[in-house]
């Protein structure tokens, strides 16, 4: 993989191969410490809608959220979905 995620905690545990659910923890306990001031932050869903990671709203990690659209966004959480499952290796 390449691109700006380089340039954060997360490589060593993405090359380290590892998959078992410290190894997640880990990656979520980074992603929720990574901010990036007025909306600069990272969020992460499973591929049935389970909210993972979302620092400025850590009261809803663990609710599906496959039903949610954001109305002003150009963006919603089936889409992304279908659009991994589409595109994943």
């Amino acid at each position: 993989m390449t691109g700006c995620w380089r340039s954060t905690p997360l490589p060593p545990l993405y090359d380290s191969g590892r998959m078992d659910e410290a190894a997640k923890a880990e990656a979520r306990s980074i992603l929720a410490r990574m901010d990036y001031g007025d909306g600069g932050y990272f969020f992460a869903y499973d591929l049935q809608g389970a909210l993972l990671v979302h620092p400025r709203t850590p009261e809803r990690v663990g609710m599906n959220r496959l039903a949610y659209r954001l109305v002003v966004a150009a963006y919603n959480i089936p889409g992304i979905r279908i659009f991994l499952l589409q595109n994943s290796a």
